[in-house]
């Protein structure tokens, strides 16, 4: 059994309070929280489209405050809960963290909201650049695109050199080929009509 999902679960459970949010304005809520978090440029989504509890929680009072006029922390959790319940997001939580913060291994008593860390789902993520990027979906082969070269740490100009659905071959540098998800929009870009 799963001591530590059984746990997590619990204390959201006791912390919940109902909140009748209908799925159509989840949706587009948190489609608009992922495109202010792709815009914010943090550098923990950026990399591991993992988010702070504190961070989630500033973001959304500064880019949401007409939706949560009073700013008030426990109003944006519950609605944080209905993210995780509706599987827009993901709890992230360091299990050292919470092990330290529980010597017996009872409940979450000691644990804090503001301890977990937050992730878009990844086929929410998937779905949500391929609304916000139709243009990706006409990319085929002998479309010119950028690649992120992890060996260089730089974008580099490439081409699909080979289509399998949503999964693209690109070619770079001449000999460098990369095979990527079309959707992957921190990995492959499209290039802009002048170039």
């Amino acid at each position: 059994q799963n001591v530590d999902g059984d746990l997590i679960s619990l204390y959201f459970v006791n912390q919940r309070q109902s909140l009748s949010v209908n799925h159509q304005d989840l949706d587009y809520f948190a489609f608009e929280l992922w495109k202010t978090m792709i815009k914010s440029r943090n550098n923990d989504f950026s990399f591991s489209h993992e988010l702070s509890a504190n961070f989630l929680i500033s973001h959304i009072q500064q880019y949401f405050p007409h939706r949560f006029p009073t700013g008030s922390d426990d109003d944006i959790l519950l609605v944080i809960n209905e993210l995780i319940e509706g599987q827009y997001l993901r709890i992230m939580y360091d299990k050292e963290l919470i092990a330290s913060k529980n010597s017996n291994m009872g409940v979450l008593g000691n644990v804090h909201k503001y301890d977990f860390r937050y992730q878009f789902e990844m086929d929410k993520y998937r779905e949500f650049v391929k609304r916000s990027e139709p243009f990706r979906q006409q990319w085929s082969v002998t479309t010119k695109v950028k690649i992120f070269s992890s060996h260089h740490g730089a974008w580099k100009n490439a081409v699909v050199v080979e289509e399998i659905g949503d999964i693209l071959t690109v070619s770079f540098q001449g000999h460098h080929k990369k095979i990527v998800d079309r959707y992957q929009h921190d990995i492959i870009t499209g290039v802009p009509p002048n170039n």
